[in-house]
């Protein structure tokens, strides 16, 4: 409902990134923070990680405190065997797929 043709850019990262949001808030699967990647018509990129962290965590890890116990150390699961096994080629190549428009 916000969108204009006409948006500057910064609006329009505003926009998604309130998209992104409502994802995460509605979504538990979503994640929990907002990257956004701007991609100019001159070619020119802007990638912005963790622009908005809206749940942060690290203090709730920090604070709870877990039993030595539960930390898994080097060596603990014993290596039995490290034979590499190529996989067999499934007959299909980039040649057998055929691209197409997206339906819009």
């Amino acid at each position: 409902a916000d969108f204009r043709d006409d948006m500057r850019e910064d609006e329009a990262v505003k926009l998604v990134q309130r998209a992104i949001l409502a994802g995460i808030f509605n979504d538990l699967g979503s994640g929990s923070n907002v990257d956004t990647c701007v991609i100019r018509s001159d070619g020119s990129v802007r990638m912005g990680r963790n622009d908005i962290t809206p749940n942060e965590v690290g203090p709730l890890r920090e604070s709870v405190r877990r039993s030595d116990v539960l930390n898994m150390r080097p060596g603990t699961t014993a290596v039995l065997g490290e034979t590499f096994v190529r996989a067999k080629g499934l007959g299909v190549t980039l040649a057998d797929v055929t691209v197409s428009e997206m339906e819009t």
